[in-house]
């Protein structure tokens, strides 16, 4: 048995075969990995190994018996089976509901930074858990024989997703100015809020943000802490459009190689501005 120590989203390849596992999420013992694999490689989970049958395994993949089989085969999941990860959900809602409790104490002790920190925590694990839980049902169809057999290639992580959008928090009172309408008309999905708070509980969404846009908002070094110490996307491109030098040279000391002051209002400049912030943070990729 090979043992390897790995982090989420951390991968272990084999080029061979062509499967790749990936560690989605851990914590408190528990485990999720994601596998890509071809498609004709079936994965069995451990405990259904004595109940896996090849015959319905291979109608799963293939659409079909084989002319050899006269083994009847269910054509819909029994209410059961549509239960079966009720155990796990009801960990996560527990989970998230012990971290708002303990954020409720926080705040009565006057620790607003670890009460913010823990309802970000929270508010993320009840998205992924909405999140997976429509995953899963929009894979589900009749076809599935009883859940014992599942294509390899239907477990992947949420960030090697091909298709993901790039998604843009605006933090404005009033989009009369039209910053969405560019970004909008360059690709990118807009998520309007009207202040920072509202923006740290959208970073604990299961989509990911790309960049948050400040425009033409107040926004002091207490707005850039909530997201910079506590939310769920610390190190995420913040830009701040049309704010007064007075408020900019306030938060000089706030500022990093992520946090971005613009002193123009032009559509063109503001896309160029939030493509180039998304660029920089972007991580080189890291092997094995």
């Amino acid at each position: 048995m090979l043992v390897l120590t790995r982090l989420e989203d951390q991968r272990v390849v084999f080029p061979e075969v062509g499967i790749s596992v990936c560690i989605v999420q851990a914590r408190k013992g528990k485990t999720r990995i994601g596998i890509n694999a071809p498609k004709g490689i079936r994965v069995v989970r451990d405990e259904l190994v004595p109940d896996f049958k090849p015959i319905e395994a291979a109608k799963a993949f293939t659409g079909f018996i084989p002319v050899d089989s006269h083994q009847p085969s269910p054509t819909t999941l029994t209410p059961n089976q549509r239960l079966a990860s009720t155990p796990e959900i009801e960990e996560q809602v527990e989970l998230a509901t012990g971290r708002l409790q303990q954020a409720q104490a926080e705040l009565e002790d006057g620790n607003r930074h670890d009460a913010l920190i823990l309802i970000g925590q929270a508010l993320a694990e009840l998205d992924q858990l909405r999140a997976d839980t429509q995953h899963a049902k929009d894979r589900r169809t009749d076809e599935q024989p009883q859940g014992v057999a599942e294509p390899a290639a239907a477990y992947h992580s949420r960030s090697t997703s091909d298709a993901a959008p790039r998604r843009i928090i605006v933090v404005n009172r009033d989009d009369a100015f039209g910053v969405s309408q560019p970004l909008c008309q360059h690709g990118f999905e807009i998520e309007n809020v009207g202040d920072s708070f509202h923006a740290f509980i959208e970073l604990s969404r299961a989509e990911k943000a790309n960049a948050i846009v400040f425009h033409q908002v107040a926004v002091s070094p207490g707005d850039l802490d909530i997201i910079r110490n506590c939310s769920q996307q610390p190190d995420i491109p913040i830009l701040i459009i049309g704010t007064d030098s007075d408020a900019a040279s306030d938060l000089q000391q706030s500022l990093d190689h992520n946090t971005v002051v613009i002193n123009t209002d032009h559509p063109s400049s503001i896309v160029w501005e939030v493509e180039s912030a998304i660029n920089r943070s972007v991580p080189p990729t890291v092997g094995l």
